[in-house]
């Protein structure tokens, strides 16, 4: 892009909602985690793009400075000392510490700050100094204290930190806003009157404060002193309890403003457009055209409606259902399209048979049936004779059947798992023989079979390319394997199955195969299964103990994405460094390892087992990997538990390896600023 090709102030219209900070975030002050405590990528990554977009982005970086750490205070200090420019910029400060000796500079270099967040909750090795001499440079309009500890932090730097707000408030003129997350009573009064302080100066105007019983204190203190107009009260207004703390203060009821109640209904926070109502109450669309005309113009319009590509979820649904009762037209033309995404569960199969028995011709247009059958009312369901196959045979369109509980690979020992419904073999045939050509998805538990049953169903599912298999029926191995079977299978997921079924697949071509998840099975037919079709697989998912005494990376020398998968919470089930540590590369092409362990005891035992596994890992024996996810890491959210974290130092490590370190959510440790 040339450097000239727009206007400063189109890029400044582009890059301002990139680089602006909400101020329902930068006051935020409703707990001990900081709303900034994320781990992405910093808004200052803007500037670096060219040199016009430097220019235009510094002065909007610069409006609000979150600073939470010693290192970016100091960093901020020496810039400012070079160029005290950008000091004209600084609008809102927000102060997660105190930051030491250059908290002056900034403040000194900071004449245009017109919001401070400062926080009372400072330790004793945290030096506020800096802020003791720097708060009387400046001269605020509002003033938001941070206070989330149960108690008071009662030590030397705390007390000097409101020693310097107490000296530093009657040079601030402009101040008419105060916000407190608590009642001044929690304040150590013995050193400091801070509250007294900022009422003596009667100049406040507005206060804000968390809930409404914090309200009356509040205002006692400042009521007789201060003109206020306004006091805020962040949440929503509670008509039985707040009334009683109304009433504790007369003149409160003129003062207060409540945060409005945010609806959690989808309906509500949809703006839906104003349509007037017509003139002509008799009015009939589109009457002069001919009923063809009409129901295809009407069928487009129910076809946006209605039908739902995709997972079918419940509210969507429930608008759905209104749209058929507008008019027989409409009943008719869009029973069909209501019934393509239908979901299922087990008090629904019986009336949803007989639907199906009364219209017959519903069943061709069913594309898609999901919901789950695992269920208290089970036995209903398995009164009705071979519902499954009542239903699959009529059913000649589906493309999807997903019936099953959600669940995560290697708990197939849950409990909710065994109480899961399915459907029968004979089902499973059936639906292979009607819809074989076009049902691409499926997902359903199919019950145990007396007697072993022919592999030959597999021929017949010509389109199928997601299988997530739940049944230990066995297969007879005598019979021909259709080796052309499943061709377009891409993804595969093992729940349950008996060791047939994997000797089934390894005898089968599946070109298509790209994922699998191998979450149960006997480890020896996993690895025949691998041997087979390894060369195809790009993300491998298995349990833990598999990858320990298989060597997976020879068997897929092309695996991009590796998952573990940990079947309980003991720290022995912790991966073994043996498993990835070697004097040669044991995968050119793993980029990705993810271990869905949840649990972390961080017992000493714990540490050092996770710490000899990673260190283990490094990049000469896997020259593309970019990332491991651990599940169980949890990032700390403040400075004093990033230096103590060992998730964090084993991050720290990784990265000179070039690997980032990523927690459940996918968020990977980025490197902080250091005090040299």
């Amino acid at each position: 892009m040339s450097d000239n090709s727009l206007p400063d102030e189109i890029i400044s219209e582009i890059l301002s909602p990139a680089l602006q900070v909400p101020d329902e975030k930068f006051s935020d002050v409703s707990s001990r985690v900081s709303p900034f405590a994320e781990y992405v990528e910093p808004p200052s990554a803007y500037l670096v793009v060219c040199k016009s977009w430097l220019r235009v982005a510094t002065p909007l970086l610069y409006k609000v400075v979150v600073l939470r750490s010693k290192a970016q205070a100091k960093a901020l200090a020496q810039v400012l000392s070079k160029n005290p420019d950008l000091g004209q910029f600084i609008k809102r400060l927000r102060l997660e510490g105190g930051y030491g000796a250059p908290m002056r500079t900034i403040l000194r270099s900071s004449p245009h700050i017109s919001d401070i967040l400062v926080t009372l909750d400072v330790l004793s090795s945290d030096s506020t100094v800096g802020l003791y001499d720097g708060l009387e440079c400046i001269s605020p309009r509002r003033l938001i204290l941070h206070d989330c500890c149960k108690k008071p932090c009662e030590n030397k730097q705390a007390f000097k930190l409101l020693e310097g707000l107490e000296k530093a408030i009657p040079k601030w003129q402009l101040l008419t806003t105060l916000e407190l997350p608590v009642t001044g009573r929690r304040y150590p009064g013995e050193k400091v009157n801070l509250m007294g302080t900022i009422a003596r100066e009667g100049r406040l105007q507005t206060l804000v404060v968390r809930n409404v019983y914090a309200a009356p204190s509040t205002y006692r203190m400042f009521k007789n002193r201060c003109p206020l107009q306004r006091i805020q009260v962040n949440s929503s207004f509670d008509k039985k309890h707040d009334s009683k703390m109304i009433a504790k203060e007369p003149g409160l009821k003129g003062l207060l403003r409540y945060k409005e109640r945010q609806s959690s209904s989808r309906r509500d926070s949809v703006d839906f457009p104003y349509i007037a109502p017509s003139l002509n109450p008799d009015f009939v669309p589109m009457a002069s055209a001919t009923p063809d005309v009409r129901s295809l113009v009407w069928k487009r319009v129910l076809h946006f409606a209605v039908f739902v590509p995709g997972e079918l979820r419940t509210y969507w649904r429930t608008r759905r259902f209104p749209l058929l009762l507008v008019s027989k037209l409409f009943y008719q033309l869009a029973l069909p399209y209501y019934y393509a995404h239908t979901t299922l569960y087990h008090f629904r199969i019986p009336p949803f048979m007989e639907v199906l028995e009364k219209n017959p011709s519903l069943a061709s247009h069913i594309r898609r049936i999901r919901g789950d059958l695992c269920g208290s009312d089970r036995r209903q369901v398995d009164e009705t004779a071979d519902w499954g196959a009542t239903i699959l045979a009529q059913t000649t369109g589906l493309e999807a059947l997903v019936l099953d509980h959600s669940y995560r690979p290697g708990d197939h020992n849950d409990a909710s798992l065994l109480l899961e419904g399915g459907i029968s073999w004979n089902a499973f045939e059936t639906m292979a023989r009607v819809a074989g050509p076009t049902v691409h998805e499926f997902s359903v538990r199919i019950n145990h079979d007396a007697s072993p049953v022919s592999p030959a169903v597999f021929a017949q599912l010509t389109a199928l390319r997601s299988v997530i298999w739940k049944s230990n029926v066995m297969f007879d191995l005598d019979q021909t394997v259709p080796t052309a079977g499943l061709h377009k299978l891409t993804s595969l997921s093992i729940a349950d199955c008996d060791a047939s079924f994997l000797t089934v697949l390894s005898r089968m071509e599946l070109p298509c195969l790209k994922f699998v998840v191998l979450a149960y099975g006997d480890a020896g037919q996993a690895l025949d299964f691998l041997a087979a079709h390894g060369e195809k697989i790009l993300d491998l998912t298995c349990l833990c103990r598999d990858v320990q005494y298989n060597n997976v990376f020879e068997l897929c020398p092309n695996i991009r994405v590796l998952t573990l998968c940990f079947n309980n919470c003991g720290d022995w089930n912790i991966p073994e460094a043996s498993s990835f540590t070697s004097r040669k590369v044991l995968s050119k092409t793993l980029a990705k390892l993810h271990l869905t362990k949840n649990s972390w005891s961080g017992r000493d035992v714990t540490i050092q087992k996770w710490e000899s596994f990673l260190t283990a890992i490094k990049a000469r024996c896997f020259p593309s990997l970019r990332e491991i996810q651990v599940d169980c890491c949890k990032w700390p959210t403040n400075e004093r538990a990033i230096a103590k974290d060992c998730w964090v130092q084993w991050a720290e490590m990784l990265l000179q390896e070039g690997i980032s370190l990523s927690d459940a959510g996918g968020k990977k440790w980025r490197a902080r600023l250091k005090i040299k």
